[in-house]
């Protein structure tokens, strides 16, 4: 991340950060997650590249939904599903609907999580996305 920094390349920077916030999260180092995604999404929005700060938000609203902090992870969600509506990226539109809907279902809204668990794997399948098994085992 240092030479991205020096070579003056934030956007490499950011898809350095946010690769490593995916690894401290599997490794369920959350705090070192939460920082770095964070610092991902800020240098993704200085840059305007729209497209990584969904991605990185959806992997926040995973981050925080997984440390319990479900409403926080619900507004990341659908922050970045309004952005992969805007930029078209179905891949995102979808994992955001999944969020949305496991973020629902932890919230006992269970109504409109099997919707938006249904309008992701709708999507998954349309993109061919092996995603769409683990959102039917969740349905």
């Amino acid at each position: 991340m240092e030479l991205f920094r020096r070579l003056g390349a934030p956007r490499g920077e950011a898809q350095a950060l946010h690769r490593l916030g995916d690894v401290q999260y599997r490794r369920h180092e959350y705090a070192e997650a939460a920082a770095s995604l964070t610092r991902a999404l800020d240098l993704y929005a200085s840059t305007g590249e729209r497209l990584g700060e969904a991605e990185v938000l959806n992997a926040i609203g995973d981050l925080l939904l997984a440390t319990g902090a479900i409403p926080e992870a619900l507004v990341r969600h659908k922050l970045a599903r309004a952005i992969a509506a805007d930029t078209s990226s179905l891949p995102q539109e979808a994992q955001a609907l999944e969020g949305i809907g496991r973020c629902l279902l932890r919230e006992q809204h269970s109504e409109a999580a099997v919707a938006s668990l249904h309008r992701a794997l709708e999507i998954y399948e349309r993109i061919g996305s092996p995603n769409a098994s683990r959102v039917r085992d969740t349905l």
